[in-house]
């Protein structure tokens, strides 16, 4: 009978070993498609044999552990790759959008920039148009409402890198609440023996961490009771058992334009050492983006100072100079949160040529000014002048008073492209003129008459902004008269306007004379200087200049010449190279973060590659499990059958 009872047992615990056998299975083949399942595997080991009559005889199979298939190492590379793709694919679709706004054909600068420069060129050939004249107002518009549109889409952007960055956060804390609240579940269903473990739970968390390394790459350490703790790039813990510690947004102290990630439970920023994840790729681009918008900016200023420089420097169809072509926002400077002081910094655009499109922080030290750009932190060197300092085309004042440590952010193009307009509206008011025509002779009855007998000539006139030594120098209120030099004596001359004598002067070869412009509009500092040589003047020899009349074209052609003149990059760029530089630039970043993302894909698929050899389910292996169970099963019930005649047949006897 004892022989009986222990095969029944035996086959009883064979039965129940193929049942769990078969369960395991089924399981493995019902999550084959569940994110982060790893495959099970039922761990058998004999009973604890015993003995009759001095034989050691086996007493069946018992199932010890139902385990899953894991590799701490598999896992912890899987999380590394998973953060490093993330962060790259991020910065991938960031320049892709960025380029994409930039190269658009049909809507980048390009066009609008070749099409105002056209215009100036068909005004040249005809001065006088209204049709010409219209096309250059219309231009214009066109011109400044392409910067607009271009500087509002990368503005956009900008703003949505700070909604994906507040997004991420939230996900961030989500997380780490559930990866929390599964050390507490694990550790509760956790045997002290490990002979047992919560494997679905394990699972759920490991998935959530791979899900958190998407966000932002984190590391790991496992602590006792199978409890995890998870930590920042930067060191600060975001998960510590039972407990989750979150991270905040806000403002930049110095830049509210850009938001910080934050370490709620001090308030210390972590954005600087973030460089995983989705939030890493965020914070890279946001980087490209802003200088994008510094560069175009930059254009934008550019062509607004020259452009209204010149046009400044000619007349219009009223005989004045001409006025402003476009309006350009003044540089931006912002204090930040924490000064103390009541200084107010001021900042103005000196010299367009020598804008870098870097913005800069200024900070007040020890009764000193430091600037650095920023974020770079590359020093330069202002020349301060009272309570004036210069650098780099800027003119900053400062009034109040700074306390010490003081900062201020300054951004002298961010805001020009979005700010631009065009302000000239009537069509008269392009100065297509430059301000006189210089001739030998005199004005009889309102025609020239040249009658002169020496043999003094008289220079067609430039624009200069310091007059040569030892000029005659007319104020501004001479500009735009009808001027009349006139040799009293070989070796001296008067000037006349319509009022009678407005200067004199000494001659001798290369004497000039100078008219200041008005201003505004024109630039302070800056006149129309003619130049007269010859070595025999004779008494009464005159020269005339005369306002330009309607036909004169000068200053279109100036204006026009803009367009390749290389007033950007210290002189080495036109307006539209510095345009196809920006586009170089973003189109080579671009092409840097694909490769950088194929890369790192490829570094990922290994990773779960590797990861899913050891925790993967394959169908196949399962249906040959399944069978291999199956069969057991069927053995061990055949097993029971057998038991159940034999004491039967004991019990008929």
């Amino acid at each position: 009978m004892s022989s009986i009872s222990s095969l029944s047992r035996i086959a009883l615990s064979a039965l129940d070993a193929a049942r769990a056998g078969l369960a395991a299975t089924g399981n493995n083949i019902a999550n084959a498609n569940s994110p982060g399942y790893s495959r099970e595997t039922v761990i058998q080991a004999p009973q604890v044999p015993y003995g009759q009559t001095g034989v050691i005889q086996g007493s069946g199979v018992e199932v010890t552990a139902i385990t899953r298939n894991f590799s701490q190492f598999a896992q912890t590379r899987l999380w590394q790759a998973t953060a490093g793709s993330a962060a790259a694919a991020q910065r991938q679709t960031s320049m892709a959008q960025l380029n994409n706004i930039l190269s658009t054909s049909g809507v980048n600068l390009t066009p609008a920039l070749s099409g105002f420069f056209q215009a100036l060129r068909n005004l040249a050939g005809n001065p006088s148009g209204a049709t010409e004249r219209q096309a250059v107002v219309s231009a214009a518009a066109t011109l400044a409402n392409r910067f607009n549109a271009i500087g509002g889409a990368i503005r956009s952007l900008r703003r949505n890198i700070n909604d994906q960055i507040t997004g991420s956060v939230d996900q961030v804390n989500t997380l780490t609440a559930q990866i929390a609240r599964l050390n507490v579940e694990i550790g509760g269903a956790s045997q002290p023996s490990g002979a047992s473990q919560p494997n679905g739970l394990l699972d759920q968390r490991d998935h959530l961490i791979t899900q958190l390394n998407q966000l932002v790459g984190v590391s790991v350490l496992q602590q006792s009771q199978g409890s995890y703790s998870v930590f920042t790039a930067n060191g600060q813990a975001l998960v510590a058992g039972s407990k989750a510690f979150q991270l905040a947004t806000r403002p930049n102290d110095l830049d509210g334009q850009n938001l910080d990630v934050v370490y709620a439970p001090s308030g210390a920023v972590v954005s600087n050492g973030i460089s995983g994840g989705t939030l890493g790729g965020l914070f890279a681009a946001r980087d490209t983006i802003a200088q994008a918008q510094n560069s175009l900016g930059q254009i934008a200023v550019a062509v607004g100072a020259d452009l209204n420089r010149q046009q400044s420097l000619g007349i219009d169809l009223n005989g004045i100079s001409g006025p402003p072509l476009f309006a350009v926002p003044a540089p931006q400077v912002g204090a930040a949160d924490n000064n103390t002081g009541s200084a107010i910094l001021t900042a103005t655009l000196a010299d367009s040529t020598k804008i870098t499109g870097a913005n800069y922080e200024l900070q007040y030290q020890g009764g000193n000014w430091t600037v650095q750009t920023w974020p770079g932190r590359q020093s330069v060197s202002p020349t301060v002048s009272g309570n004036t300092l210069s650098f780099d085309g800027l003119s900053v004042t400062v009034s109040g008073t700074p306390a010490n440590g003081d900062r201020f952010l300054l951004k002298p193009t961010a805001g020009a492209a979005t700010g631009i307009q065009a302000v000239l509206a009537d069509p008269n008011t392009v100065a297509a003129a430059l301000p006189y025509v210089a001739s030998p002779g005199r004005l009889v009855n309102g025609s020239l008459s040249n009658t002169n007998t020496g043999n003094v000539t008289i220079s067609p006139g430039q624009v200069v902004t310091s007059p040569a030594v030892g000029a005659t120098v007319l104020p501004a209120a001479e500009f735009g008269q009808t001027l009349t030099l006139q040799f009293t004596a070989p070796g001296s001359y008067q000037v006349s306007d319509a009022s009678g004598v407005v200067a004199s002067g000494s001659y001798s070869s290369g004497a000039t004379l100078a008219v200041a412009y008005p201003s505004p509009p024109a630039p302070a500092g800056h006149y129309w200087q003619v130049t007269l040589s010859g070595s025999a003047p004779k008494t009464l020899d005159s020269f005339v200049l005369q306002p330009a009349g309607s036909g004169d074209n000068r200053n279109a052609l100036a204006m026009g010449a803009l367009a390749q003149a290389q007033t950007l990059g210290n002189g080495s760029e036109s307006f539209s190279q510095a345009y196809a530089n920006l586009t170089g630039m973003v189109g080579n970043a671009g092409q840097q973060a694909k490769l950088a993302a194929n890369a790192e894909q490829a570094t990922l698929n290994q990773a779960q590659q590797a990861q899913q050899s050891i925790s993967g389910v394959n169908l196949n292996q399962e249906a040959a499990d399944m069978l291999r169970y199956q069969q057991a099963f069927q053995a061990a019930a055949k097993s029971i059958g057998i038991a159940a005649q034999l004491f039967n047949s004991i019990l008929s006897l």
